[in-house]
């Protein structure tokens, strides 16, 4: 860190060394307010409720992008201080950390599936959700399909293994060899009857792409056609088409996942405490090394342990430290004024 800011060259003028995680990086730009106190609610701007960036408060480590967050927050430390006055408390502990959303769990089939996901309030939001669920194999079962293009175009007519490139030469060997036949049988749907006018569109719906009305059992190849569908014939719902062959491909990947978990959790009794352990939440974080943890008063205890410092904020140009910060950037500016004010975070959420 340069001693003045305006001085930065590597060769030339001073810097001093500190540990990368204990200042912020560079200088901050001029910005609006985001630092509030109990006496600066009415300052915070009514619009946006969902800021960019992170608003503080003053008095603690706390900081939301919500603004209604900040002030439930700073309204909360008026009611402590209150409180504290009133004797009815001996000291003020306030959360400084958010609410957080569970990991993201992998299958709907497991018991915390329905904490993995946040699920709308809104009027017709329900049935959406139940609509966008991801197919059963029941309902894929119903669709064509995908065949290889090489294996695709072939007689369905009994032991004829006639094979061939498209499905204009199929039908001319059906006409040619099996001029009895009313409908064609289709050998990748179990024998389905198709009538001869839809065979080149069905062969089709046996490709890569396969497009399905997200409401009705309506489906086409083409991605368009579906989409057409869906507005003309359900027009009170939302337009919705799924892509059969991606779900029928993240159907197959999450099954593998499942035997491979399964695997290794019969195989690997320790499996358990490491997934535990990837599930932990740690968001304090010492600004001297790595380490992190879970509460704040763990992080206290290994500061004073492992770095023999007792407060969270420390001069960078002499040995004092505190609790505040703005009471260290005082101290900056009056014991060292030919310096740039640099205080030191020694652990911060």
């Amino acid at each position: 860190v340069p001693l003045v800011h305006s001085k930065n060259n590597v060769d030339e003028d001073a810097f001093i060394i500190v540990p990368k995680n204990s200042v912020p990086r560079g200088l901050r730009a001029k910005a609006p307010k985001d630092v509030y106190g109990p006496g600066d609610i009415e300052k915070i701007n009514l619009k946006p409720e969902v800021c960019r960036n992170l608003l503080r408060c003053s008095l603690c480590e706390f900081s939301s992008k919500v603004r209604r967050n900040l002030i439930k927050h700073l309204n909360l430390h008026k009611l402590k201080e209150k409180q504290l006055h009133e004797g009815k408390i001996q000291e003020i502990k306030m959360a400084v950390v958010g609410p957080v959303n569970p990991p993201v769990v992998d299958t709907n089939n497991d018991e915390d599936a329905n904490y993995s996901r946040m699920k709308s309030l809104l009027c017709g939001d329900e049935e959406d959700e139940q609509n966008r669920a991801p197919m059963t194999e029941a309902e894929l079962a119903q669709m064509p399909r995908f065949v290889a293009e090489n294996l695709r175009y072939a007689c369905g007519e009994k032991d004829c293994k006639y094979i061939t490139i498209d499905d204009v030469m199929l039908q001319y060997h059906i006409q040619a060899l099996h001029s009895n036949l009313k409908e064609y049988h289709c050998p990748h749907c179990n024998g389905k009857e198709v009538p001869f006018n839809e065979v080149s569109f069905h062969l089709r719906c046996h490709g890569d792409l396969l497009f399905k009305c997200g409401f009705c059992l309506f489906y086409h190849w083409q991605k368009r056609t579906a989409e057409k569908h869906a507005a003309e014939k359900h027009p009170d719902k939302k337009l919705f088409v799924r892509n059969v062959r991606q779900e029928e491909e993240e159907g197959k990947n999450s099954g593998m996942k499942k035997v491979k978990k399964k695997k290794e959790t019969n195989t690997n009794p320790a499996s358990k405490v490491e997934t535990a352990n990837l599930m932990r939440y740690e968001p304090f974080k010492c600004g001297i090394c790595d380490v992190s943890t879970e509460t704040q008063a763990e992080m206290e205890n290994h500061c004073k342990e492992s770095h023999e410092i007792s407060h969270q904020y420390k001069c960078a140009f002499c040995q004092l430290s505190s609790s505040s910060k703005s009471e260290l950037e005082v101290h900056c500016s009056r014991a060292h004024p030919r310096y740039s004010v640099t205080v030191l975070k020694l652990h911060y959420v």
